[in-house]
Parts: C-alpha cells; sequence; structure tokens
C-alpha cells in the first residue's frame, strides 16, 4: 500500500483558520461591548453551551428573557 500519513491527514488550510480567528476575535470585542445583562447571557448560551432553561435557572430570570436577550 503506498498511502502516506500526508493522504490521510486532511489538509490544514491556514487561510480559513486565520479567517476564523479574526471573526473569533472580533466576536469577543463586540460582546465585551453588550451591556451586562446581555452579556452574560450570551457567554453563557455560546461560549458554556448551556440551555436557555439552565441560564434562566443561574440567572434568577425566566427563559423568555433568556430568549428576548439572544435575539438582540
Amino acid at each position: 500500500n503506498k498511502t502516506s500519513i500526508g493522504d490521510l491527514t486532511p489538509a490544514y488550510d491556514y487561510k480559513e483558520n486565520s479567517e476564523q480567528q479574526d471573526m473569533q476575535m472580533q466576536i469577543d470585542e463586540i460582546i465585551k461591548k453588550l451591556p451586562t445583562e446581555y452579556k452574560e447571557v450570551v457567554e453563557l448560551f455560546y461560549y458554556e453551551d448551556m440551555k436557555q432553561t439552565e441560564i434562566a435557572q443561574k440567572l434568577d430570570i425566566n427563559q423568555m428573557m433568556v430568549s428576548r436577550r439572544l435575539k438582540l
């Protein structure tokens, strides 16, 4: 078999990875500028992968408020 490790390994796309990192940095900067009550909800939902009901319980608000804050 003449298959090399390079043939089995997905190609690393530096440009795509760099663009994703740049976008993540921009998103992080935008999140930092949000009012605290929105920032907490967004961070818990997207970074901590919490469900809306879990966020509501943690922040002592109702799920509808969480939903509205995520739709900003």
